[in-house]
């Protein structure tokens, strides 16, 4: 809503002018002039948006990608923050459009296999307004190769490659991979093994 007032001061003649600019949050912009001042009085606003782009199905470790995060509105310009989880993170460039009127910030990011199933947010808020912050974000899926750990026990208890003949040795492969590995297979010598073959 915008309203204009024109005002006469005691004792003289000359009109003074008051323009009232008043935005839906309730704050408003005052500009008061006559023929010796001018008033200006400049407008806080909270960030009206925050969207990150793309929200990836999945992601692959190692491997970098940019992620986006645009919010507008805010006056003045937002300030725009990364986490992984709780981890604040740095590596981002922050442009802002030349009407001043929306912040892009692009976050550079190497995912890894431990980043999986965390918590990726952009986080948008004018420092000048407490409770105006406003964040987006999901859960990330983190494809990687799979990651294999053997281990070696024996009825004698002895580990490794120390056994005692007529032992019962017992391996065990454990396999973290994302997707889920769908076939293990074993080896000696080169050649597939059969566990169920007692030969």
């Amino acid at each position: 809503m915008v309203s204009n007032e024109t005002l006469l001061s005691r004792g003289r003649r000359k009109p003074r002018k008051t323009l009232v600019v008043e935005h839906p949050l309730g704050l408003r912009k005052t500009i008061i002039s006559d023929s010796r001042e001018v008033l200006l009085s400049e407008i806080v606003l909270k960030p009206l948006d925050v969207s990150v782009s793309p929200k990836r199905t999945s992601l692959t470790a190692g491997r970098k990608v940019e992620v986006r995060c645009y919010s507008g509105g805010s006056r003045p310009p937002s300030r725009m923050s990364w986490f992984l989880d709780n981890e604040p993170l740095s590596n981002h460039t922050d442009i802002l459009s030349i009407d001043g009127n929306r912040t892009t910030s692009v976050l550079t990011f190497w995912p890894s296999r431990s980043d999986h199933k965390k918590y990726l947010r952009c986080r948008t808020e004018n420092f000048l307004l407490s409770g105006s912050a406003l964040e987006d974000g999901w859960h990330l899926n983190i494809t990687y190769v799979p990651q294999v750990s053997l281990t070696i026990r024996s009825s004698s208890k002895q580990q490794h490659s120390t056994f005692l003949e007529g032992d019962d040795v017992r391996f065990a492969c454990d396999v973290k991979a994302n997707p889920s590995a769908n076939e293990v297979g074993w080896l000696f010598d080169g050649k597939p093994l059969n566990p169920d073959d007692p030969n």
